[in-house]
């Protein structure tokens, strides 16, 4: 488990641990902790977590936890370039075989991205507190659509790398979708409706 990154799995965990995850070090006790914390409304796709790391998942009113305490996890992702309190600092793409890439964006999409859509055209989005992360990937998705997208800043150190129309969004969705087998099914889903 999130050793080499050589499956679809662990890459994909590992986007959305990029995007929804938490890592903390209780200095107190010397604990070290990877945690992702969602809504129970993907309580499901959650539980798909719980499974890969074979540890509980916490229920709450609102909200749904895994966590790991695992120092050597929480020294790999820092290896990685993940840290605490990573939303808004500076972090880099992982370096990963090129075949996993997809599963680990559509891990970072699963988890702090959306697709919109208006006046019949779609809208690609992924979110992050600065804008490293979103250059790399924007680079990589580059040599998909065969067009390089803007990185639009926002209030509050909020950054969103875009695709807009169908044409460009449908290659990314091939991109992340095509030989997928873990993927939160609401995001398909609407994506999915917008195509039809």
């Amino acid at each position: 488990m999130f050793s080499n990154f050589t499956t679809e799995e662990e890459c994909y965990w590992l986007g959305f641990i990029y995007a929804d995850g938490t890592m903390i070090h209780y200095t107190n006790r010397n604990a070290y902790v990877v945690r992702i914390h969602c809504s129970n409304l993907d309580f499901k796709h959650i539980e798909k977590f719980s499974i890969f790391v074979n540890k509980p998942i916490y229920k709450y009113d609102k909200s749904c936890i895994v966590q790991l305490y695992d120092s050597k996890l929480y020294h790999k992702l820092q290896d990685l370039g993940l840290c605490p309190n990573k939303s808004k600092k500076s972090i880099n793409l992982p370096l990963l075989p090129e075949s996993m890439m997809p599963h680990f964006i559509r891990g970072y999409f699963d988890g702090d991205g959306c697709i919109t859509n208006s006046d019949g055209q779609s809208k690609f989005v992924l979110t992050n507190g600065h804008p490293k992360l979103l250059e790399d990937i924007s680079y990589i998705l580059f040599n998909i659509i065969d067009s390089k997208q803007k990185i639009y800043s926002y209030p509050q150190n909020t950054y969103q790398l875009q695709v807009r129309g169908n044409i460009k969004t449908s290659k990314v969705y091939d991109y992340l979708y095509n030989q997928s087998s873990i993927f939160l099914e609401r995001k398909k889903n609407k994506w999915d409706k917008y195509r039809s």
